[in-house]
């Protein structure tokens, strides 16, 4: 596997009214399909508070799934099955919690990342998914 990895977390840090939920939600989706990218973890990272927040800021909190990516011109046949259903998952997710979701790719060697998707209605749009990935 290469050093990309796709992350899928909660858009924002004031979810502790969801967290229970959201997390036992992705560990049931985490083991309920064979993956073939390699398999997926559940983050659940509270940020510790940094010095420059205000008094009524809250710490950044990552709670989704980050899923290691094949190096680039290596993916297996079906690779970007796994991302679609991440992808559709969280589609449903957001219909349950009303939370939006953002999926992005970190390199773990430069340590740089982005987002390149929002997951804000209960029917991401694969598509438009597949053409920021590069797919078609």
């Amino acid at each position: 596997m290469g050093n990309l990895t796709l992350y899928a977390y909660v858009d924002g840090s004031d979810i502790d009214n969801h967290e229970d939920s959201i997390v036992i939600s992705i560990k049931n989706f985490l083991s309920s399909r064979k993956w073939i990218c390699r398999n997926p973890i559940l983050i659940n990272q509270k940020h510790t508070n940094d010095p420059t927040l205000g008094p009524n800021d809250i710490p950044d909190w990552d709670l989704g799934i980050n899923l290691d990516l094949p190096e680039i011109g290596e993916e297996p046949n079906g690779w970007f099955s796994d991302i679609s259903a991440v992808a559709i998952f969280l589609g449903e997710l957001h219909k349950q919690t009303n939370r939006d979701f953002i999926i992005g790719i970190g390199n773990t060697e430069t340590g740089i990342s982005e987002d390149i998707f929002e997951i804000d209605t209960s029917k991401p749009d694969i598509e438009k998914l597949k053409r920021i990935v590069g797919l078609s």
